[in-house]
């Protein structure tokens, strides 16, 4: 039982107690045992960067993925004109790179450290290692990871519905926009033609 004094000098955490917190409220790790969580710890390597760091860049070959234990990443892809443009903003017990883990790909986005920021990676070939140690910690971490690719699509699959609403509007707004300036320099065809569609 806690004694008073807990509570007015409570115990500072330690490092491993600290990166298990984040882990545990990484959505990824989230409701995992804290015993998984501590052999997942032991296949994980740290990592610091400074300000303005890059972690990766587009093109290169994804290796792993990352949580944010601290500090903040910019995520950023190349605009139509090749300028950066920021795509996300990752705070602690945020990931990023999973794909990584399953599959053999290039980088689809530059990651750099926005201030200074401690990383835990988890590297394919440790995951792998994981998986036949324990394969049940590994099954579930893969459950949990398709889970969120799952809802990444269908944010995705919603966004792109947007757009292509938008765009539609976009090409009425033109058509009805050229059958005036049509009609205005006498180049009109009948309105009994007229389709705004």
């Amino acid at each position: 039982m806690d004694t008073i004094w807990s509570y007015i000098f409570p115990k500072k955490m330690t490092e491993r107690e600290k990166i298990l917190k984040v882990l545990s409220e990484t959505l990824i790790f989230s409701g995992l045992p804290r015993q998984k969580l501590s052999k997942l710890l032991r296949a994980l390597h740290e990592r610091f960067y400074r300000k303005g760091e890059t972690v990766f860049r587009v093109g290169e070959p994804g290796v792993g993925m990352y949580v944010i234990c601290e500090g903040e990443v910019l995520v950023t892809i190349a605009g139509p004109h090749g300028e950066e443009q920021e795509v996300a903003r990752l705070t602690p017990g945020q990931t990023f790179g999973d794909l990584a883990l399953i599959e053999d790909h290039l980088r689809s986005a530059t990651v750099r450290a926005s201030e200074p920021t401690r990383l835990l990676g988890l590297i394919r070939s440790e995951f792998m290692e994981l998986l036949t140690r324990d394969p049940s910690l590994g099954v579930e971490i893969l459950l949990r990871l398709l889970k969120m690719v799952g809802e990444r699509l269908t944010i995705t699959n919603q966004n792109l519905v947007k757009v292509q609403t938008q765009f539609e509007l976009l090409q009425k707004e033109y058509n009805i926009n050229r059958s005036l300036t049509q009609l205005v320099q006498g180049d009109a065809r009948p309105l009994d033609d007229f389709d705004a569609s």
